[in-house]
C-alpha cells in the first residue's frame, strides 16, 4: 500500500477493529485454547497455600501439569495455557499529589497490569478471561486495558486478511458484567484508539485536507451532532489571520473544523474543547533541528484527543452539550512561509509579529479559541489540548501533562480525574509577570518571549489573552511513548483523553 494514499477513513476504522470489539461478555468459551484469570485486590486467597487450591477449582478439565504459585503467572496445562493475573500479587505504589501521599487507583492498576500482559503475549486462538473479585472500577480497567494493547498501527494499513476473527470470552466468577461498564469501556478504548491512529498516520496522509474530509466522514449521521467545515474562504471572512499564517507555506493551506453536540436533553452552556491539529511542525523557517522534527507527525495530537472526546461523547449519548474545535495547518518551508518580523492580525483582532516560527501552535489555538468563546451561547468552560512547548517536557518530563487554569474548581476537576483515570497531571502556575517578555514595539504583542526561561508559561500566557473570562484548562502535553509502556505500546498515546473523559462521565 502506498503511504501517501492511505484511505483515512478506511485505515482509521481498521485501528478499532481490536479484540475488545468482537468480544464476547458474559460467556465461557467451549473451546479456548488460553484461560486468563484475574483477581482483584482485594481477593482473600492471595498467599500461595488456598491461592493453590484455587486454581486448581479454576482449572477444572484442563488438567494442571504444572503449578507454580511463586511467580503466579502462567501455568501449562494439557490444553493450553493458563496465565494468572492479580494486582493483589503486584507492588502498589504511590505517587506525589499535592502536598500528600495518592495511591494508584484500583481502575489504573488493572488497565496497566492487564493491558502490559495482554501487550506482550501472543494468542493463538480463542481466549477465555474470568474475573474473579473484582470491583467495577477494577473490571473496567481491565477491559480498556485489553483494549488498549489489542491496537497495533501496521496491520491497519494492510487489507484485512479474510480469517477468523479472535474472540475473547469475558465473565465473572459470579454474576455478569453490568451493560455499563461495557459500553463505557468501548467508548473509551474506541476513542483512544482512534486518536492514536490519527497521530500515527505519516503527515503525507494526515494533511489539513484530508483530515478535515476525514472528521466530516467520521462523524457524519451521529444524534445531536453537527459537523462544519472551513476551508481557506471561510477563513479568510472570519479574518483568521493567525492559522492561515501557519499555514500558508503549505501546498494544501489550513482548514477549521466544527463539532457541534447538543444531544436532547442537555442543559446549561456547553463545554468547549479546542485541540491543536498542526499536521507537520518543520519549525518553519526559524527550522527544527532534525532530531527535533523526527516525531512531528504527532504536532497534531491535540486535535487527534479532542475528536477522541468526541467520539466518546457521541457514542455514549452523554448529556453535556459540547463544542469541539479542531484548528488545522502544516507549518511548512516554501516561499510562502511567515517569516520571522511578519505580523499577523488574529480573529480577536489582536496584531501579533512572529519573533519564532516555531512558535507557531499557540498561534492555531489562539484564532480557534477566540471562535469558542465568541459563539452566541458562551462556553461554561474551555479546555485546550496542545503539544505546545519543549519547556513543560523539561519541567514535568514526558510522562506528566502540565496543566494551567484560571479556575481553581475547574482544575480541581482535572485533578480528581487525573488521579481515578490513572493518568499523571500536574497544574502549572500562571505567573502574570512573565507577559511582559511578550511585549512587541512593532504590534500588540509577539508570539514567543525573550530567552529560554518559563517557556510552558508564557506559551499559556499567551493563549490566556484570547480567553477572556470563561473558565479554562489549558493541557501541554506531549503525548508520546518513546517506547511501550503499560497497556500502550510506543508511538501515540492519546494523553490526557482518560481525564476528559473521566471529567464528563462525573458530570454526568
Amino acid at each position: 500500500m502506498d503511504l501517501l494514499r492511505v484511505d483515512l477513513p478506511k485505515s482509521a476504522r481498521r485501528a478499532l477493529e481490536n479484540p475488545l470489539l468482537v468480544s464476547k461478555w458474559n460467556a465461557r468459551a467451549e473451546n479456548a485454547k488460553h484461560r486468563v484469570v484475574v483477581f482483584g485486590s482485594k481477593h482473600k486467597s492471595l498467599s500461595a497455600k488456598p491461592l493453590t487450591k484455587v486454581l486448581s477449582e479454576l482449572a477444572e478439565d484442563w488438567q494442571l501439569e504444572t503449578l507454580t504459585t511463586k511467580s503466579a503467572q502462567s501455568l501449562l496445562t494439557r490444553a493450553g495455557t493458563l496465565h494468572i493475573l492479580s494486582a493483589g500479587l503486584v507492588d502498589a505504589p504511590e505517587t506525589d499529589g499535592h502536598g500528600q501521599r495518592l495511591k494508584i487507583s484500583d481502575f489504573s492498576r488493572m488497565r496497566d497490569l492487564i493491558g502490559g500482559f495482554w501487550r506482550t503475549q501472543k494468542f493463538l486462538g480463542d481466549t477465555d478471561v474470568l474475573f474473579c473479585d473484582l470491583n467495577d472500577e477494577e473490571i473496567l480497567g481491565a477491559l480498556i486495558g485489553v483494549g488498549l494493547a489489542s491496537y497495533s498501527f501496521l496491520p491497519t494499513l494492510r487489507e484485512p486478511k479474510k480469517e477468523k476473527s479472535l474472540q475473547i470470552h469475558f465473565s465473572l466468577s459470579k454474576g455478569n458484567i453490568a451493560r455499563e461498564l461495557i459500553d463505557t469501556a468501548v467508548a473509551i478504548v474506541t476513542a483512544m484508539n482512534l486518536s492514536r491512529h490519527l497521530a500515527n498516520l505519516p503527515a503525507s496522509s494526515a494533511n489539513p485536507e484530508t483530515l478535515a474530509e476525514f472528521f466530516a466522514d467520521y462523524f457524519k449521521g451521529r444524534p445531536g451532532l453537527k459537523v462544519d467545515v472551513w476551508d481557506l474562504a471561510r477563513l479568510k471572512k472570519e479574518k483568521m489571520g493567525l492559522l492561515l499564517g501557519v499555514g500558508h507555506g503549505s501546498e494544501t493551506g489550513a482548514r477549521f473544523v466544527h463539532l457541534r453536540y447538543r444531544p436532547k436533553k442537555s442543559k446549561g452552556a456547553p463545554l468547549a474543547f479546542v485541540g491543536k491539529g498542526v499536521t507537520f511542525d518543520t519549525g518553519g523557517l526559524d527550522i527544527k533541528p532534525s532530531a527535533g522534527m523526527r516525531w512531528m507527525k504527532k504536532d497534531m495530537s491535540g486535535a487527534a484527543i479532542v475528536a477522541g472526546v468526541c467520539d466518546f461523547v457521541t457514542s455514549l449519548s452523554l448529556k453535556t452539550a459540547c463544542d469541539f474545535y479542531l484548528p488545522l495547518a502544516e507549518n511548512a518551508i516554501s516561499d510562502r512561509a511567515t517569516r520571522p518580523g511578519d505580523v499577523h492580525q488574529s480573529r480577536a483582532g489582536h496584531f501579533v509579529e512572529i519573533d519564532n516560527t516555531d512558535a507557531e501552535g499557540r498561534l492555531v489555538m489562539a484564532d480557534a479559541i477566540d471562535v469558542a468563546v465568541t459563539q452566541q451561547e458562551t462556553p461554561s468552560a474551555l479546555i485546550d489540548v496542545s503539544t505546545l512547548t519543549g519547556a513543560m517536557r523539561v519541567a514535568v518530563g514526558l510522562d506528566v501533562a502540565g496543566f494551567f487554569s484560571n479556575n481553581d474548581k475547574l482544575a480541581r476537576e482535572a485533578e480528581v480525574a487525573a488521579q481515578k483515570m490513572g493518568e499523571l497531571a500536574w497544574r502549572m502556575p500562571l505567573v502574570q509577570k512573565y507577559a511582559k517578555s511578550l511585549n512587541s514595539s512593532y504590534a500588540d504583542f509577539k508570539n514567543s518571549s525573550d530567552g529560554g526561561f518559563g517557556g510552558a508559561i508564557t506559551a499559556a500566557l499567551f493563549l490566556e489573552k484570547f480567553v477572556g473570562k470563561v473558565p479554562w484548562l489549558h493541557f501541554d502535553v506531549m503525548a508520546w511513548n518513546n517506547s511501550a509502556d503499560g497497556a500502550l505500546s510506543d508511538g501515540s498515546n492519546a494523553q490526557c483523553l482518560q481525564i476528559l473523559a473521566g471529567m464528563l462521565l462525573a458530570r454526568e
